[in-house]
């Protein structure tokens, strides 16, 4: 056995292992054929997380020596060996910050950051001096870009692909998933895409695979059951291997992902159900390695190590009642052994996992201590060292003076350039919009106070306004074509200028149809598309 002499990490970890021996739920696969032993041992081994009390510390853990291990492929961080490249987002939400959040690139001690790139980034690879991400910039555009590691230009590959995940690369072109297809980019400078389904299903989730191959989860659209399939580029067909019950990761050349026990009663919270972890090799045999237990889904390779969460009931939290969260484990490939990971900065925080490179954890925190609506509440990204050393890195905090590349303020102006233009062509649009010849009518009614409804053209001109008394109804007719509607409820109407004052409630909606020949209704209490607005946003 090679002995690890440079970049050696020591990670805490406690060993929650049990001796004993416990028939699981049978799998109808064969177990791999390591040796003889193996093949005439197949009783999994129950698997427990240590319980801690406040009156008896945990036991001196058993240490693992980890290798600083690179990573050219990550969600949200990677490593070339000399510097981290990450992602911060602010919110567990759709919703980002531009001033804050974007990709960023710092050194291995997480010291001297840079921001390559503004907005909502995720799917991270790294190829030669290039970073490849899925990118939403702050005009809600989503496209697949690159930027170099000096963050000098910020290209964009691909364009206009909402909900774009699992970024990669294999043989030197770029892959990724996007409305249930494989979409294959033929040349990054005349960008020809090629979209890939297996037959009725829907594809979720790529990564690259032995061969120039790739494998592809998907889930079939007839029955919503889930397989792993193995894509072959140059016979643009997928070869189906084993059935699944969630997204896979790909650690030492294998596809490992989460198998249900059998004979399972129906939970109403999916975070009780018992899975197996599986791993299918490189021919597509699948293979049992009996750690069981509540999986969460997230799947994290780092070396021959494979991280994940599994969902455990915790302490009760202020509101009452216990909390299930997600604990952070570890499994050996080579030796088949579990791990529980232990840091006494994870006590009292649900987390999930962003990446795990250069020696260090990307998470999003959530605290289940307090008494928050979904059982946690987020407190953001952090990162922390393998080592167990040393406490973990707020992002935000750590990118606070972080220097920004050429990159961004020039791609900022594309942005803005984007935005202007796509403002011009709508200003455009709403001038030339026709309305009749046909008309379309509206059933307006007051419920117990008085409303007035205004409805106005695109181009800014009122159509008609009518202020309705306590139970009064009006239809209105009008040429059909796009308008917005906006409505004033109050008790006492003012004056045209002033509607019913600071006091009223107003709201708007967005651009809507009327179709001619159409019959429309709204009545008080009903909010569809309706959104609050401002008394001064009524007559504007």
């Amino acid at each position: 056995m090679k002995k690890l002499i440079l970049f050696l990490l020591v990670f805490s970890l406690i060993f929650s292992a049990s001796a004993c021996q416990k028939r699981g739920a049978e799998v109808e696969v064969e177990p791999e054929p390591d040796s003889e032993e193996t093949e005439k041992t197949q009783e999994p081994t129950e698997q427990t997380v240590p319980e801690e009390t406040e009156d008896e510390a945990p036991t001196e853990p058993e240490r693992i020596l980890f290798e600083s291990v690179p990573t050219g492929i990550g969600e949200h961080a990677v490593s070339d060996g000399e510097h981290i490249f990450f992602t911060i987002h602010s919110g567990d939400d759709l919703a980002f910050d531009p001033a804050t959040d974007g990709l960023f690139r710092a050194d291995l001690q997480m010291e001297n950051p840079v921001m390559l790139a503004r907005g909502s980034c995720n799917s991270l690879v790294l190829d030669g001096e290039n970073v490849y991400f899925i990118l939403e910039d702050v005009s809600g555009r989503t496209s697949v870009c690159s930027v170099d590691k000096n963050g000098t230009e910020i290209r964009r590959i691909v364009s206009d692909v909402d909900g774009a995940d699992s970024l990669g690369i294999q043989d030197g072109k770029l892959f990724f998933v996007q409305d249930g297809a494989l979409c294959l980019v033929e040349d990054n400078d005349n960008v020809t895409v090629i979209r890939y389904s297996p037959d009725h299903t829907q594809v979720l989730q790529a990564y690259p695979a032995y061969d120039n191959n790739i494998w592809i989860y998907a889930v079939d659209n007839r029955t919503l059951s889930s397989m792993l399939y193995i894509y072959y580029p140059e016979e643009e067909r997928a070869w189906g291997v084993a059935g699944t019950g969630s997204r896979f990761a790909v650690c030492e050349g294998g596809a490992y992902y989460r198998f249900a026990l059998e004979d399972q009663p129906e939970y109403e919270d999916f975070r009780q159900y018992e899975y197996m972890l599986m791993r299918m090799d490189q021919i597509g045999e699948p293979y049992p390695t009996y750690i069981t237990g509540r999986f969460a889904g997230d799947m994290f390779p780092y070396g021959p190590y494979l991280f994940y969460t599994k969902y455990t009931e915790a302490e009760e939290k202020a509101g009452g009642g216990e909390a299930t969260v997600r604990k952070l484990f570890c499994y050996d490939t080579r030796t088949g052994e579990e791990s529980y990971v232990y840091r006494d900065d994870f006590i009292g925080v649900d987390f999930s996992i962003r990446g795990i490179t250069g020696g260090r954890l990307f998470y999003n925190a959530y605290d289940y201590r307090v008494d928050a609506r979904y059982d946690a509440e987020y407190m953001g990204c952090y990162c922390c060292d393998l080592t167990g050393i040393g406490t973990p890195l707020y992002l935000k905090t750590a990118t606070a003076g972080a220097e920004t590349a050429p990159a961004v303020p020039a791609d900022d102006r594309a942005v803005e350039e984007y935005v202007e233009a796509r403002e011009r062509e709508r200003e455009e649009e709403l001038k030339n919009t026709p309305y009749g010849p046909g008309t379309s009518s509206l059933y307006l009614k007051a419920g117990s106070g008085s409303v007035c409804y205004r409805l106005v053209r695109v181009t800014g001109v009122t159509e008609f306004q009518v202020l309705l008394g306590p139970g009064e109804e009006v239809t209105k007719t009008f040429p059909c074509g796009k308008y917005i509607l906006k409505v004033a409820r109050g008790e006492t109407w003012i004056s045209d200028e002033e509607a019913f004052g600071p006091e009223g409630r107003y709201s708007t909606t967005d651009v809507f149809e009327f179709e001619a020949g159409a019959s429309y209704e709204i009545s008080t209490g009903t909010q569809g598309s309706f959104t609050g607005d401002s008394q001064s946003g009524f007559f504007h």
